[in-house]
């Protein structure tokens, strides 16, 4: 009896501590708002050149709101929205190596983002411009438009 009753007890801490990791593992990242110069929107290359995910939202006019992400991939750079044409703007997060979807926990080949294909995020143009990765808020606003309601 004593030992079905521990064998329970290991099940049911066992069982929270899941819980517990996957929650924790699901929080809403960091994401930075930045300003919108005239009709691009600038982020300096030394700020995401380190390989992790970084997102970011800008006001794209009229109060719309665009969560997008940009990473380093070993080609070059991967922009894209926070959001994919299947499952929407659940958004992604970073599990090592990995850019993870928030909503159907796809892991996305990193070499990958900013491609069309899956669950990959929806790609958005992008150019160096000296020191800084330019985005145009047209293309932006425009990529909004693959996002399932």
């Amino acid at each position: 009896m004593a030992a079905a009753a521990s064998a329970c007890l290991i099940v049911i801490l066992a069982l929270t501590a899941d819980f517990i990791y996957a929650h924790a593992n699901s929080a809403a990242p960091t994401i930075t708002k930045i300003a919108v110069q005239g009709s691009d929107i600038r982020v300096p290359i030394a700020s995401v050149n380190d390989g992790d995910m970084h997102l970011f939202s800008a006001d794209v006019g009229g109060g719309k709101i665009v969560r997008f992400m940009i990473i380093k991939k070993p080609t070059g750079w991967g922009t894209a929205l926070d959001a994919c044409r299947i499952c929407g703007a659940e958004g992604y997060r970073q599990d090592g190596q990995n850019v993870i979807c928030r909503h159907c926990g796809s892991a996305i080949y990193v070499p990958t983002i900013g491609e069309a294909g899956g669950c990959n995020p929806i790609g958005v143009p992008s150019r160096v411009d000296g020191t800084d990765l330019v985005l145009d808020i047209s293309a932006l606003s425009q990529a909004t438009h693959d996002i399932p309601n």
